[in-house]
């Protein structure tokens, strides 16, 4: 990061970002305070557990300084979201032969 025509190096990890200070002289890491702007689109977590959308989980991520990442999107009980589509696809395609 460019402060003031300094460089400054700052690692933010744990789903946090790097925010500039007021002053400019500085920046630190800081977590996602509210993510009630952003839209409901469910993943599951690394964890195995869903979260309402990306930002939740990085919010939880940094809160408890564990590494979670996405492992898709759509809620965990559902490993391949699209499988009852493609089995039944399969079916009917298999069928009409």
């Amino acid at each position: 990061m460019h402060v003031g025509g300094l460089h400054i190096s700052v690692t933010c990890s744990y789903g946090s970002t790097c925010v500039q200070s007021s002053d400019g002289l500085s920046a630190k890491c800081m977590c996602p305070l509210s993510c009630d702007d952003k839209p409901d689109q469910t993943v599951c977590g690394s964890d195995g557990k869903d979260y309402r959308n990306e930002c939740e989980l990085h919010q939880q991520a940094c809160k408890n300084q564990k590494n979670i990442r996405v492992q898709f999107h759509g809620p965990c009980g559902e490993s391949c979201p699209l499988l009852p589509f493609l089995l039944v696809s399969c079916f009917l395609l298999v069928g009409q032969s």
